[in-house]
């Protein structure tokens, strides 16, 4: 009987390679040790394995149990990690470039929101505040519209009278200038301003006692006060008597136009505010007809409502209450027969008179029964007395038309 052939033996022998199931390879290049895994288990192999251990027993086993362990007391192999080829310098800076570009641009639109934010803000003040405005002026503008509704009701019953010279108009020069010049152009001997400026009122004075009202006519009237100033300024009598006619006709050319007068800067605002708040206009003025002539180069004549009475046409002067009589019949208005101001009720009378003379203008006016304004504006000359102590008390002076207005449109309610 034979017996059964012994498994072979698979002990390590000096002659046999050792055939681990991974084995170490060295990379012929590296000289480091790649590892070869076997190939991944399947179901076949795995019965196989079991039908190998079935039919030789234990050996099998131990000769899987004495193989060592792929990396015992061997130095594990390095990781081989690729590595990237360098980036060239351009590159980089572009990199750099963009990055400080998106940070710039980061920061814009931070600043962007921060100035919305604000913008909004301050549109929404802005809003509430206009809004406000808004609503103010509706308020004003109903309060207006009722004044002005209110004031035209004063039409045909409140008027506004103004003196002409030093209040609404004024000499465009000099008069003692204009006169020097005139005088000096006909005389072999020269006079001073001075003296001239000191002659004027002293001639002008003299002629208005002898012949009040322009008695005789304007002409020869203002012949005598141009003589009596050459005169009296120290020219030569024969000289001044030669060529009287010609001085006379320079000096009253001169003073019938915008040559010789300019208006008083307040003077149109002054008109257009009385006459949107429906208060009637007139003049009332100790001078002749020229003055007529004057407004109307100046532009200011169309405001006066036909309603000029001037004291060489009516043959009376100021303060008589004849010329207010006249201007109060033009301008359609109803003179009231006591004096200017109702001292019981407290109330002015519905028509006054402005000018800057305290006999014939303010207290005149007030005879006539009128209310009055002393006009003193910072500057001009005073014509005519100054007022005493105990007068001073009682004028109301005004130093601009503003202040007449104001006073007009306040009496009124």
């Amino acid at each position: 009987m034979k017996l059964p052939r012994s498994a072979p033996s698979h002990r390590r022998t000096e002659s046999q390679p050792v055939l681990p199931e991974t084995e170490l390879l060295l990379d012929e290049r590296e000289k480091s040790p790649v590892t070869r895994q076997s190939p991944p288990s399947s179901p076949v192999l795995e019965r196989a394995g079991s039908l190998y251990s079935e039919t030789f027993g234990q050996g099998a086993q131990s000769v899987q149990s004495d193989r060592p362990p792929p990396y015992e007391g061997r130095p594990e192999p390095p990781s081989r990690k690729p590595t990237l080829p360098a980036q060239p310098a351009f590159l980089t800076a572009s990199l750099d470039t963009q990055e400080e570009l998106a940070e710039q641009l980061a920061q814009m639109g931070r600043q962007l929101k921060l100035n919305a934010l604000h913008l909004a803000n301050s549109i929404s003040k802005e809003k509430n505040v206009l809004e406000d405005a808004g609503e103010k002026l509706e308020r004003n503008l109903d309060t207006m519209t009722k004044e002005r509704v209110r004031l035209r009701d004063h039409r045909g019953k409140s008027g506004v009278f103004f003196d002409a010279l030093f209040t609404i108009v004024k000499p465009r020069r000099p008069i003692a200038s204009q006169y020097t010049q005139v005088i000096n152009s006909h005389v072999t001997k020269p006079v001073p301003e001075s003296a001239v400026a000191a002659a004027f009122p002293e001639a002008l004075k003299e002629v208005q006692v002898l012949k009040p009202a322009y008695e005789g006519g304007k002409d020869t009237w203002w012949a005598e006060v141009i003589r009596r100033t050459a005169l009296k300024a120290g020219a030569d009598g024969n000289d001044v008597n030669a060529h009287i006619p010609q001085m006379t006709e320079q000096l009253l050319n001169v003073f019938r136009s915008k040559e010789g007068y300019a208006l008083y800067p307040d003077v149109i605002e002054t008109f257009e505010a009385l006459k949107e708040a429906g208060v009637r206009i007139g003049l009332v003025s100790n001078t002749d007809g020229r003055m007529r002539d004057a407004l109307a180069d100046l532009g200011v004549l169309p405001y006066l409502d036909a309603s000029v009475a001037l004291s060489e046409e009516e043959k009376v002067e100021k303060p008589s209450p004849v010329l207010w009589e006249v201007a109060c019949h033009r301008a359609g208005i109803e003179r009231p027969a006591s004096a200017g101001l109702d001292r019981t009720a407290g109330k002015a009378t519905p028509i006054l008179h402005v000018g800057d003379e305290l006999d014939a203008d303010y207290l005149g006016a007030l005879g006539a029964g009128l209310d009055a304004i002393l006009l003193r504006r910072p500057g001009d000359k005073v014509v005519g007395r100054q007022a005493t102590e105990l007068e001073a008390t009682t004028v109301r002076v005004a130093e601009s038309l503003a202040e007449v207005v104001a006073y007009v449109l306040g009496s009124h309610k």
